[in-house]
């Protein structure tokens, strides 16, 4: 996730923090 380049091989459990960091 600190990696723009990587965020095509983020994993779900990734997205969902992603999702809940930027509420």
């Amino acid at each position: 996730a600190l990696k723009r380049q990587n965020l095509t091989g983020v994993l779900p459990e990734e997205l969902n923090k992603l999702r809940f960091l930027n509420k």
